[in-house]
Formats: structure tokens, sequence, C-alpha cells
């Protein structure tokens, strides 16, 4: 009962977080929606631990966008590790290391916007 954490998603200049949750397992069981034309991106997963001064973060997962998938249906999803350094190339940021033995699973996904056949707007 120690943790009391949350998950802060951001893409580009747009950050959402999911509300903190008490425990060891906290499930948090929320869809964020994201829109980007840029593949070339990356989607960067903070863990948080709520503390009564200030937050803490527990560690980061760099994932770029050119890795994953397009579907329109909820998917397994995957656990991904939370690392504790993040790994700077010419001064940006390249990726993460040192894993800090935290993990999240996320189904993470692009979908494909459907159509309406009467006006072609996005249903």
């Amino acid at each position: 009962d120690k943790f009391h954490t949350y998950v802060i998603l951001k893409l580009q200049n747009v950050k959402s977080s999911t509300l903190p949750v008490k425990g060891k397992n906290p499930v948090w069981d929320q869809d964020f929606v994201f829109e980007t034309m840029r593949l070339d991106t990356v989607l960067v997963i903070e863990l948080w631990n709520k503390g009564l001064l200030w937050d803490k973060v527990l560690g980061t997962h760099w994932l770029p966008l050119a890795t994953i998938s397009i579907s329109n249906t909820d998917g397994d999803g995957q656990w991904i590790s939370i690392d504790s350094e993040i790994v700077l190339k010419n001064g940006e940021t390249f990726g993460t290391q040192s894993p800090t033995g935290h993990h999240v699973l996320i189904d993470c996904r692009f979908e494909i916007p459907t159509y309406n056949n009467n006006n072609n707007n996005i249903g």
C-alpha cells in the first residue's frame, strides 16, 4: 500500500493522465485518444507515485509510433518495462534504459477512422 500510482502519457504537446490508484497492482482501464500525422515521433509513458507534498516519477518508457500496429479492435495488450534512465543522443531523447522492475500493460494501436457513406463524415 506504499504505492499510490498513476500514468502520464505524452505525445508531442499533448499530455493525459490516469487517476491515482493505491496498491501494489493498480488497474486503470482507461482509454486515451491522441491524433497525429507524425509517425516519426514517440509516445512517452511515465509511471508516477503520488506523494503528500510532491509526486515522484518511478520511471519512463519511450515508445516510437512507427512500432505501433493498426487495428480497430481491442487487443490483449503488451507488458512494457518502465526504465529509470532516459537515453540522450545529440541532446535529444532517444530511448530509455535501466529497468526499474515496474511494468505496465498497455494496448496501444492506430485506428483507421470509419466513414459514414451518407455524408462522408467521420463516425
